[in-house]
């Protein structure tokens, strides 16, 4: 055969190969390439914001800025939270820096949870993997983005997966990713109890810190006086998370908001038991646009507009 016929011949059979390979690929249940233009432009935006929320996994997850807008319609709203993400020294300087000072009505608002208080959670290893890539990541995953999603890589155990339909009944996350920093999240099917499990070790040898409690109250005041409206409250969770964290974290609620509360800023009540979880730990997309509007109605209430 002469090699333009068998050159001819191979263009049918790349294209039948790769249609094969396209129909078996399985759905990959986090968009991978959206989830890295997503983390990219969250962590290196320029914009700044009147309002800022900062927190870990319960608040990317569990505060949907939009619905707060709807709400307070003059401002704009930003969710800042990271995986494991912490309050430490570090990541409320990167919350300072995304306020738009000049705003009538500067807010930030603050997710305390117990771990997020922790020296474990002080290495801020999210934030910092999304803040040492460069620019050109970016750009890559901003501009060429149908090409980076088709060449990310996928395992191939999950193709085998698929082709044996062993993939069939396994848990689906559904996520939204909005470029306002929130992750509509949901997961099928739903098991309340999952982040229970191992969750206990999360506080051995890494109680909260007096010292990260300290250095918060301190930037809090010092927000205070800059004109910052500075608001916090405990995100919600399962009732059991709720009391494991109690009892394993060495997390004194009730001094921490009295202090909090010393320092000029304003804390918010939230119930534990009024929210659905998908996991034991986040909240559905629905419990977190009912979660948002009464955040919002609480600092709307607060700052009398």
């Amino acid at each position: 055969m002469q090699p333009s016929n068998r050159f001819i011949l191979l263009i049918p059979l790349t294209l039948l190969l790769l249609g094969l390979v396209s129909g078996l690929r399985p759905p990959i249940n986090e968009d991978v390439s959206e989830k890295k233009r997503f983390w990219l432009e969250k962590t290196h935006t320029s914009e700044k914001f009147d309002m800022v929320i900062g927190g870990d996994s319960r608040i990317y997850r569990g505060v949907a800025p939009e619905i707060i807008e709807n709400l307070l319609p003059d401002f704009s709203v930003f969710n800042f939270g990271y995986s494991s993400g912490s309050l430490s020294k570090r990541i409320l300087s990167e919350i300072t820096q995304r306020i738009y000072h000049q705003a009538s009505n500067p807010v930030i608002v603050l997710g305390v949870t117990p771990h997020a208080l922790t020296h474990h959670a002080a290495t801020d290893n999210h934030f910092r993997e999304q803040k040492a890539q460069a620019h050109t990541a970016l750009f890559s995953y901003r501009y060429f983005y149908q090409l980076n999603e088709w060449t990310e890589p996928f395992r191939l155990s999950s193709l085998i997966e698929k082709v044996l339909g062993k993939d069939k009944g396994k848990s689906i996350y559904h996520q939204e990713y909005r470029k306002n920093g929130w992750i509509a999240s949901n997961k099928t099917p739903a098991n309340p109890q999952e982040a229970l499990k191992g969750y206990d070790g999360a506080f051995k040898d890494n109680l909260c810190s007096e010292e990260m409690i300290q250095d918060l109250l301190q930037q809090v005041q010092h927000w205070s006086k800059q004109g910052i409206q500075v608001f916090a409250f405990r995100p919600p969770t399962t009732l059991a998370m709720y009391e494991m964290e109690n009892k394993l974290s060495g997390f004194d609620e009730n001094s921490f908001i009295t202090q909090f509360q010393k320092a000029g800023g304003h804390w918010m009540k939230v119930s534990q038991t009024d929210f659905e979880s998908y996991d034991g730990s986040h909240l559905t997309k629905e419990s977190a646009i009912r979660l948002s509007k009464i955040l919002a109605q609480k600092i709307k209430g607060t700052l009398n507009i």
